[in-house]
């Protein structure tokens, strides 16, 4: 699917990440990825925003720890970790900037402005309640 994507934050610097090259920079960290084979296969609707005709995806919001090396998240890691679990090329946005890391910058297909269009895996977007449903919680 076609998305526009949007940044929470117009500061943070978006991009395109060959995510393949940096998910060992998220193993690492305390909050490694859960598994991914074990998550459903759905978007959830509050990671778009609808303005008229308008839907945008919001991208994570990553950061790097530069004590281990290891990728933070002040939000966005289960849709980071239900798109790379169907393509390896996410969007995601830097609070403070890029960082200067090697494997980071190697990671850069390009950089993303609010509006540029990304494509995301074909899934469904479901509500909350749904999900949650789904997963088996009350």
């Amino acid at each position: 699917m076609l998305v526009q994507i949007r940044k929470r934050n117009e500061q943070d610097v978006a991009v395109l990440l060959d995510w393949g090259k940096i998910d060992h920079l998220w193993v690492r960290s305390t909050f490694h990825p859960l598994d991914r084979e074990l998550l459903i296969d759905a978007y959830s609707e509050q990671w778009f925003l609808r303005e008229g005709d308008q839907v945008t995806f919001t991208v994570a919001e990553i950061g790097l720890n530069t004590d281990d090396d290891a990728i933070l998240f002040c939000n966005g890691r289960n849709r980071t970790n239900l798109i790379y679990k169907h393509q390896p090329y996410i969007p995601v946005s830097f609070p403070d900037g890029i960082p200067c890391h090697k494997e980071i910058q190697g990671a850069i297909i390009k950089v993303l402005e609010t509006g540029d269009a990304v494509e995301l895996p074909d899934l469904p977007v479901l509500s909350v309640t749904k999900l949650r449903e789904l997963a088996g919680e009350k």
